[in-house]
């Protein structure tokens, strides 16, 4: 686990515990990026047959659907995903 991550999911608090932070769920605001194609801030939620749907943080309007399971088509549907989240604009 990288340092960056670890400082991100504990924080002391004023009394010297920790707060932990959620990082799964669909109340969870992501940003994905990487390579060349446009970066997105989307929330994910589960779907039917082990599938994940990608949505708009602000307005709930889905983006698109990729494998949950992390298969051979995953990166291809995030890419696309990409591409309409990059172009979306709540109404």
């Amino acid at each position: 686990m990288r340092a960056e991550q670890r400082l991100r999911e504990h924080v002391a608090d004023a009394n010297g515990g920790l707060i932990h932070f959620q990082h799964e769920g669909e109340s969870v605001v992501r940003w994905v990026t990487g390579g060349d194609g446009p970066s997105i801030y989307a929330t994910f939620h589960p779907g039917d047959d082990r599938q994940t749907v990608v949505c708009c943080p602000r307005c709930g309007q889905i983006f698109g659907r990729f494998d949950g399971s992390y298969g051979s088509t995953t990166f291809s549907q995030l890419s696309a995903i990409r591409e309409v989240g990059s172009t979306h604009y709540c109404e």
